[in-house]
Parts: C-alpha cells; structure tokens; sequence
C-alpha cells in the first residue's frame, strides 16, 4: 500500500529557504480551511489551519547563521530576521494557537537552563552563542 507523502509548502520556486511540510491529514484541513499560506520573507513561512477547536498558525523559519565576530552586516541581518518574526507574530489571530518551529541556527547554552524562566530545559548543551541570545530573550519576549 503506498502511503501519501507529505507536502511541502511553498511548492519549490515559489520561496526559497523556510518551508513547512504538512502531512496528509493536515493538508486536507488546511485546503478545506481556504488553503492560506504567505512567504513572509526568504526566511519565514506561515500557514493557517482552521481546525476544529483552535486555528493553528504555523510559522516555520529558517534563521541567519550566528554573526561571526561582530560582522555589523551578519548582525544587521539577524537583528532584521527577529523583526520580521516579531512582527509576523503581532500580526497573526489573536485567537490563534502559533507553533513557531524550523532552524534557529542557535546553542542557547545549558548556562541558561536556571536563568532563562523555564525557556530552556536541563539537556540543553553547549555555551551560548549570539543567535542563542537572541532566540531565549525572544521566547523570554512572547
């Protein structure tokens, strides 16, 4: 019996670094629910599932890599990146549940696990990085 692949949504062509694959099942609820979709940016992806007792907003992200020794550019970059995020976020449903989800390119460091107000959990590895940093006080934020 051949099982139904997931689909990847934005199709190939249509945006190019943050996708979100959806499984069978939550593809037919996202195109009975009018199929809602938008490439925020090369980075940020959402989608709206209308399901039965909440909505569910996806926003799946592929972040910038962790700025390199102070590069301003890389940093100018990132700190573009979490506006963007941000913003998508203050403009989503209220009544919506939002899953953010996808590649933060971020070790926030095993050091945060008692200070970052249950943001980080106690198998946390590693130090943290600058994108780390971003990512607990963004959580820390929301």
């Amino acid at each position: 019996m051949n099982k139904p692949k997931p689909n990847l949504l934005p199709q190939p062509g249509s945006a190019h670094g943050a996708a979100a694959c959806l499984g069978p099942e939550a593809i037919t609820v996202w195109k009975n629910s009018g199929a809602q979709w938008e490439a925020v940016s090369s980075r940020i992806v959402t989608v709206r599932i209308e399901c039965r007792l909440v909505p569910i907003t996806i926003i799946a992200v592929y972040a910038p890599i962790n700025p390199s020794n102070g590069v301003k550019n890389d940093i100018e970059t990132c700190d573009e990146f979490y506006k963007t995020l941000q913003a998508t976020i203050d403009k989503t449903h209220k009544s919506d549940m939002i899953m953010i989800m996808g590649d933060f390119n971020a070790r926030v460091g095993v050091e945060q696990a008692n200070t970052a107000g249950g943001t980080v959990g106690k198998h946390a590895i590693d130090k943290q990085n600058q994108n780390g940093r971003r990512l607990v006080d963004f959580c820390l934020f929301n």
